[in-house]
């Protein structure tokens, strides 16, 4: 496997990057599974010439680090892209920029169910740190469902010139706390925006506070504390989604 090259395995998250337009070099199928589903799939790699070979389960686990591969796994070269709002070619999916970094998620499933929410409500782009990050590697890229081949996140390897680049292009920039900050409807979510959704178990750090020109909270009156980071994270996408449409 080259250093540029993916790995995606499980019957969904192949057929996805199969169907997404990306550069597919190559797909492993296990020689110990038979399906029609298999068979399905191999009309359409020699439909497209894309090359595949069955292997054991012992190598297609070794190769993608998890027994959960489903009999399945491709490698492939993943989109190249640049800023969205640095791009004059794109044009926001929801009016105006809807952005979302991920400030020190830790786990991969946790990351991967949050790019596929935010793929579900029309998120321009999803940023996170190279640093005190956990990678958008093959096991959140399965939890992805799909959505990280569509809309792949984008690792910032200097965050202070990051965020220096969207100040320059008048966002807000909206810090999210359980507790503290102020109700959906007291900010305009229909402006350039970049939420900000911190670590499972501390939320946003210190330094990246300062970042914020906003924050805002997600009150309850139930007796359970938190919810888990990628829930969170979706609900507060629902109600800004919902407040974009109807505006």
């Amino acid at each position: 496997m080259s250093k540029n090259e993916k790995i995606a395995y499980g019957m969904h998250p192949v057929e996805e990057l199969v169907n997404s337009g990306l550069l597919v070099k190559r797909v492993y199928f296990s020689q110990d599974k038979k399906s029609e589903k298999f068979d399905e799939l191999k009309n359409i790699l020699q439909e497209n010439k894309i090359p595949f070979t069955e292997k054991s389960d012992r190598f297609i686990e070794k190769l993608c680090g998890s027994p959960n591969h489903q009999g399945i796994i491709a490698m492939f070269t993943p989109q190249e892209r640049e800023l969205c709002f640095k791009n004059k070619n794109y044009t926001p999916r929801t009016g105006n920029f809807l952005c979302l970094y991920l400030d020190r998620i830790q786990d991969p499933h946790n990351f991967g169910a949050i790019v596929r929410t935010s793929e579900f409500f029309l998120v321009d782009q999803i940023f996170y740190p190279e640093h005190n990050n956990a990678p958008f590697n093959s096991v959140a890229l399965k939890a992805s469902a799909g959505g990280g081949f569509h809309n792949p996140p984008y690792r910032i390897s200097s965050v202070t010139n990051f965020f220096e680049n969207v100040a320059s292009h008048d966002f807000q920039v909206i810090g999210t706390n359980p507790t503290e900050g102020k109700d959906f409807d007291e900010i305009d979510f229909t402006q350039n925006t970049l939420l900000i959704v911190g670590n499972e178990g501390e939320g946003i750090s210190r330094k990246t506070t300062e970042y914020c020109t906003d924050f805002i909270k997600l009150p309850s009156e139930s007796q359970i504390q938190s919810l888990n980071v990628s829930v969170f994270t979706g609900i507060i996408l629902y109600h800004i989604y919902k407040q974009r449409i109807e505006n």
